[in-house]
């Protein structure tokens, strides 16, 4: 439709930075990494990989990046080893820098033993780390990453840690999307937050929390003033309504004598009015009461929301 999954974002990750991007599920975050890496095309504004415009220069771009989706599809008709050195032969990785690359990381991943096997027979944590074996092999500038520590096993998770630290470390920089806040705080230099595809935090972390706190009391305090808008209004009504019903049962049994004089005189509209008199006299006191309560609850939710 007409609604915009991203707009107005301007995020800048230098050397050396870990970023978590944070955000709900529709907030933006795949988009937008899908757009860093050029396989989504934006409509407005550019995105600049080492001062060299994606839009000018995608080739270039892209061969110092690694995009990693939280589901990768490989090409399942070949072996491992044969899909790291396809990977290896795009982004121009001379044999022996393959060789070393795919022996470390293959033996910190644990799936050497595996390399020579079709991968349409490796389970979904296999494929995940050959997938993040395929990243690392170019050593990337900056590495993109989308949910990558789902499907996981612990020891794997470690492995990327230490992996993600020293790809930073030599000069690299990652932006990875996730849900675990525990992970973005104990991994990661910087957090951004983006919200509605727009950009609600981005900082270190303490900075961050810092201006969300102060954005969701202001939230907070609105909301909280719209309730009372609401709920007051509403408490006047019932208890106008617990009035109304007061009065007319004291009311309606003078009524009822009335008709009753009136006997066969009576018009239909003199018998309606009868019969709900009677109706209301019956049950007056469960009305009464639960007009009451339901005043009483809607005082209740309003206080209790508003302390929260």
């Amino acid at each position: 439709g007409g609604r915009r999954a991203v707009s107005d974002l301007n995020l800048e990750i230098r050397a050396g930075d870990i970023c978590g991007f944070i955000g709900h599920n529709g907030a933006g975050k795949t988009t937008t990494l899908r757009s860093v890496a050029g396989i989504l095309d934006f409509e407005e504004g550019d995105i600049l990989v080492l001062g060299r415009s994606m839009r000018e220069d995608p080739l270039w771009c892209k061969r110092q990046l690694a995009y990693i989706p939280d589901n990768p599809e490989l090409y399942e008709y070949l072996t491992g080893i044969q899909y790291l050195n396809f990977i290896a032969d795009v982004f121009a990785v001379t044999g022996e820098e393959r060789t070393e690359r795919i022996r470390e990381y293959g033996d910190r991943f644990g799936i050497t033993g595996r390399l020579g096997d079709l991968i349409s027979s490796y389970s979904h944590g296999m494929k995940q780390k050959l997938a993040l074996l395929s990243a690392l092999i170019h050593r990337p500038r900056l590495l993109l990453l989308v949910e990558p520590f789902v499907g996981l096993d612990p020891e794997a998770a470690v492995v990327l840690k230490q992996a993600m630290r020293e790809l930073c470390e030599s000069g690299g920089a990652i932006l990875f999307s996730t849900h675990v806040l525990e992970v973005a705080e104990k991994l990661c230099s910087r957090i951004a937050i983006i919200r509605q595809g727009r950009l609600a935090a981005d900082g270190k972390l303490d900075e961050v929390m810092e201006a969300l706190s102060v954005h969701y009391e202001r939230e907070a305090g609105i909301a909280q003033a719209i309730k009372n808008a609401v709920t007051y209004p509403l408490i006047m009504v019932f208890m106008m309504l617990l009035v109304i019903l007061v009065l007319v049962t004291k009311v309606m049994p003078i009524f009822n004598q009335v008709f009753r004089q009136l006997g066969s005189e009576m018009t239909g509209l003199s018998k309606a009015i009868l019969d709900f008199g009677t109706a209301i006299n019956r049950y007056s006191v469960v009305l009464i009461v639960l007009v009451a309560l339901l005043a009483v609850l809607i005082l209740y939710f309003g206080k209790t929301k508003s302390g929260r």
